[in-house]
């Protein structure tokens, strides 16, 4: 993912999002 190249921490809330498209 692009995003998890931009911040530690926004890798956090990708993990939450994956979890919500899932």
């Amino acid at each position: 993912m692009v995003a998890d190249t931009i911040s530690p921490d926004y890798d956090i809330n990708l993990t939450e999002f994956d979890q919500t498209k899932q």
